[in-house]
């Protein structure tokens, strides 16, 4: 990681592939705003810029399973169609947690939340929120004839639990209800009409 230039963009480099993820801040608010020295705080520009981890760095990537290029495939494919809709068949994915479409919020259900984990090619995706979208549109948006991911068939879906397969690997899909805390009960929680204005 590094801050290119006096500080106008930060850059994030993965190593195996030598990829750069350039970050750039700017504020809707105030587009006059969008030149240097505003995209970042001066200490910005003191990070370590060595490749190096520290211990607690490398414990961290050690537990990180191994992933089969086949789950790659299939991962890379939905992070593809996290925006993915349709609007004649009346499914959306909304990045699993804001679903664009016309439904109704899930009131039982409280933060939202995304889960992923998994080894080699099996791996299982858990999200779930007020306004959550149901695994049976993940899995219409992964398998769709005109913009799925070519080889990916469903093997369940409903609107609670969906699995997808390419080639080798496999992708069980989950929506969850998260229990509302006590601090959002009845007496705390702004109405979900009110939340969505």
């Amino acid at each position: 990681m590094e801050v290119e230039g006096a500080g106008g963009a930060l850059l994030l480099k993965h190593h195996p592939t030598d990829a750069l993820l350039r970050m750039r801040y700017h504020s809707y608010y105030t587009p006059d705003q969008r030149t240097p020295p505003w995209f970042f705080p001066t200490n910005w520009r003191r990070l370590r810029r060595d490749p190096q981890l520290g211990a607690q760095e490398r414990k961290a990537l050690g537990a990180i399973p191994s992933m089969h290029e086949d789950a790659v495939d299939l991962l890379a494919g939905l992070v593809a169609r996290l925006t993915c809709r349709g609007d004649d068949e009346g499914w959306a994915v909304g990045w699993l947690i804001g679903n664009p479409t016309p439904r109704p919020l899930r009131e039982q259900s409280g933060f939202d939340f995304i889960q992923l984990w998994g080894d080699n090619v099996n791996w299982t995706l858990k999200w779930g929120g007020y306004s959550a979208a149901p695994t049976s549109d993940v899995v219409r948006a992964l398998t769709h004839p005109d913009i799925g991911i070519p080889g990916a068939r469903a093997v369940t879906s409903s609107e609670t639990r969906g699995e997808v397969h390419l080639r080798k690997a496999s992708l069980i899909l989950e929506l969850h209800d998260v229990p509302v805390s006590e601090y959002f009960g009845s007496d705390n929680r702004v109405g979900l009409d009110e939340a969505h204005r």
